[in-house]
């Protein structure tokens, strides 16, 4: 079979030759994805997001992990677990935020997981085993061919993968690659070989671990770390804070930072964080004048909803300011109504509206006046802690 070089360097394999017979056409189905539907349990499935955070403690996105519901087995009918991320509206998701999805060669060819393609989407694709690699490669090309990313394992790195490390964008290290150095090592080999390649660290326990791993050069970190209380580091959060505070936002990412230790209040946050990014994006894309007004409206019930149940839990808390807080959410929501009403009227156009909803409402309120509660509830988060 002869070859030719791909975009990443390397070796490009021939579609049509040298391949089983399922990757050139001869059955629609490969063997493995043929028994596993024919003879695996059906049972339901629920998607898990593990989040992805970069150097910033900034959430970019997330990894879709399929799990079996119930008393049911882990491995189940491919067919099944595809549907269940199309019931995740995942490709709606991976229009704005990186989506990492895990999945074999066989799985790629067998299934329609290019409904799932574009730009910031990467499928994290497992190493084959015992044998395979050409059609590994094929799958790996194919995919970067579609418009998709190539996530790989660390172990990737072994030379009988080289080819397919030149096709990767993001390489997953194991969590044992950070003892004794390793991590390192591997991450400083790596980017001499491929200096463009990005390196997620998966399986972080702890916030220190965390920036341990970024401390050699990891990119991402992604583990039980992210479902523990943040352990911020002051002079990272004042420097986040101030840069976000400082200029217009062209995106709406959540960072750590801005989590106060409640977890109704840092949800509430987060949906007036995505509303804001969807009109901004509706702005964007130049949807009309009734679909802005829609998500306007939202976003205004949202935030109507939100003051009320903040309000509830700082009372429940003891906040001292609780009846000036109030005051400066009464102010907000009187003025961003009657925004509304002539942006409804035609008395204004959108870009005020949204400079006030985006940027004084939710950012500048959250950053300023909500943040002065936010020792709050981190103290009693320390409280209820169990001791070491």
């Amino acid at each position: 079979m002869a070859d030719t070089t791909g975009a990443h360097g390397g070796t490009s394999l021939s579609r049509t030759s040298d391949l089983p017979a399922y990757l050139s056409g001869a059955l629609a189905c490969p063997p493995a994805v043929m028994q596993a539907c024919e003879t695996a349990p059906r049972c339901e499935f629920k998607v898990m997001r593990d989040e992805v955070l970069d150097g910033r403690s900034r959430i970019v996105g997330y990894r879709f992990r399929t799990v079996a519901t119930g008393d049911g087995p882990e491995q189940s009918c491919p067919i099944t677990k595809l549907n269940a991320l199309k019931a995740d509206r995942l490709a709606s998701f991976a229009q704005h935020r990186m989506a990492v999805i895990p999945i074999t060669a066989d799985e790629w060819r067998a299934l329609d997981y290019r409904q799932f393609v574009t730009p910031n989407v990467l499928f994290h694709v497992a190493l084959p085993q015992n044998g395979g690699t050409s059609a590994w490669l094929w799958t790996l090309e194919d995919i970067r061919d579609c418009g998709a990313g190539v996530a790989l394992d660390s172990t990737a790195m072994e030379p009988s993968f080289a080819d397919g490390l030149r096709l990767a964008d993001i390489v997953f290290a194991n969590p044992e690659c950070g003892k004794d150095g390793a991590l390192a090592e591997m991450i400083t080999a790596l980017r001499q070989r491929h200096p463009a390649v990005r390196v997620a660290v998966d399986g972080v326990q702890s916030w220190r671990e965390y920036r341990a791993c970024l401390d050699v050069g990891a990119d991402y970190c992604m583990g039980p770390f992210t479902a523990l209380p943040f352990e911020p580091d002051e002079a990272q959060d004042r420097t986040v804070v101030e840069s976000v505070l400082n200029c217009k936002l062209v995106q709406f990412a959540w960072y750590r930072v801005f989590e106060c230790g409640n977890e109704d209040i840092d949800g509430d946050h987060r949906a007036l964080f995505a509303l804001a990014g969807e009109l901004l994006n509706g702005i964007v894309t130049g949807k009309p004048r009734s679909r802005l007004l829609e998500t306007v409206e939202l976003l205004m019930q949202t935030a109507d909803l939100h003051f009320v149940r903040e309000e509830a839990a700082l009372r429940m808390a003891g906040y001292a300011k609780v009846v000036e807080h109030s005051a400066l959410h009464r102010a907000l929501s009187d003025k961003a109504a009657r925004m509304v009403a002539d942006f409804k009227a035609g008395d204004v156009e959108i870009g005020p509206v949204f400079e006030f909803l985006a940027e004084d409402l939710i950012v500048k309120h959250m950053l300023g006046a909500d943040r002065e509660f936010f020792p709050l509830f981190a103290r009693q988060g320390a409280a209820a802690s169990p001791a070491a």
